[in-house]
């Protein structure tokens, strides 16, 4: 059988549990987290947006990255007193950059894993096909069956 290149999606996830898994849930479980945003943090965000609310799509965690991106550009124009972003501006990257991380790592840390069946024959496949797996997820669904040893895989490795 012909070596094989595996990408794999969201959509495992979704299919274990759609409630931890969905992307809408995540965002508005840490936007409100005691403590974590002060309003003024959630108004930065929500102007970027053009919005109210915590961020629901990828689309709108793009653009929240692009905007990061171009803070951390005009910051490092100018010298001394001379800026060209407000201090609000200036801080945009670091309160951007934590709410995205505390979201990417809330849907990263799943307790569930992959029906046995699925996992074994999924890892018997790789072996037998010497096939590559990419897992697009925030999640470790698919990289702990390889990671822990027990497949007798070598993780990053060519062959």
């Amino acid at each position: 059988m012909t070596r094989k290149l595996l990408i794999v999606g969201n959509g495992l996830g979704m299919a274990l549990d759609d409630e931890h898994f969905s992307l809408a849930a995540a965002s508005e479980e840490i936007w409100n987290r005691p403590g974590f945003l002060s309003d003024a943090q959630k108004q930065l965000i929500e102007r970027c947006l053009q919005r109210s609310g915590a961020p629901e799509r990828e689309r709108e965690l793009d653009t929240l990255h692009q905007a990061v991106t171009y803070c951390k550009a005009l910051s490092q124009i100018g010298e001394g007193d001379v800026h060209w972003l407000t201090d609000d501006g200036i801080g945009f990257p670091g309160i951007t950059a934590t709410y995205i991380h505390k979201v990417a790592t809330r849907l990263h840390n799943y307790e569930g894993s992959l029906p046995d069946s699925f996992q074994q024959n999924l890892i018997q496949f790789v072996k037998d096909t010497r096939s590559h797996v990419a897992t697009l997820n925030y999640d470790k669904l698919l990289y702990n069956s390889f990671i822990d040893g027990s497949s007798g895989i070598s993780v990053g490795k060519d062959g």
